[in-house]
C-alpha cells in the first residue's frame, strides 16, 4: 500500500511485471511493461538517491519503478 495504491507484482514473463490499483475502488492506475520472470519477493517502496522508488526482484534482475507512473528507472 503505497499513497492510495494498492502496488502488486503480477508476473512479468508474459504481462506486465507491477500493477498499481486505486486502493478504494480497485481500478488499474498503471502496470509496467513485461521484464522477466516473477521472483519470489515483495515489490518494496525505498528511497534511493532522495527518490522514492519500487524496488522488485525478479529473475534474474532486479528493478527500480517510480511509484507514481509505474516508469521503468533502471534495471
Amino acid at each position: 500500500l503505497y499513497e492510495g495504491m494498492v502496488i502488486v507484482s503480477t508476473g512479468g514473463q508474459t504481462g506486465p511485471t507491477l500493477a498499481a490499483y486505486d486502493e478504494l475502488d480497485g481500478s488499474l492506475i498503471w502496470e509496467t511493461e513485461s521484464k522477466d520472470q516473477m521472483g519470489y519477493a515483495s515489490p518494496e517502496v525505498i528511497t534511493l538517491g532522495g527518490r522514492p522508488q519500487i524496488v522488485i526482484l525478479n529473475h534474474p534482475s532486479v528493478f527500480g519503478y517510480d511509484p507514481s507512473s509505474g516508469e521503468n528507472l533502471w534495471e
